[in-house]
């Protein structure tokens, strides 16, 4: 799924210390990612982490983790993702992305 050198989001949500060391747990859900935002505070031009809902026949319904926020993505805008960065993969429920915001 991820390849090495490849940037994630990320958002901490859990820190456990063990002597010296320091446990962190990370999660990749756009719930956790998201969480201190609502659907009124997405502006054009914001960049978030989304997973792929569902796949439709234009396009596919994505997850920001933003309750009120109905995100779409059209095909012609995700060939561009998977021909530039997803390295010709397609895309498939539950996969990760970066993804603009568009107000609806």
């Amino acid at each position: 799924m991820f390849s090495v050198g490849q940037m994630v989001s990320v958002s901490v949500t859990r820190v456990k210390q063990r002597g010296v060391f320091t446990r962190v747990t990370l999660s990749m859900d756009p719930n956790d990612l998201h969480t201190n935002y609502t659907a009124g505070q997405i502006q054009p031009g914001m960049v978030f982490t989304c997973a792929v809902q569902s796949v439709e026949d234009k396009g596919y319904v994505m997850d920001i983790g933003i309750q009120g926020a109905q995100t779409f993505m059209r095909k012609e805008a995700a060939n561009v993702y998977i021909k530039q960065i997803n390295r010709n993969k397609p895309l498939g429920k539950d996969k990760k992305i970066k993804k603009k915001s568009t107000v609806l």
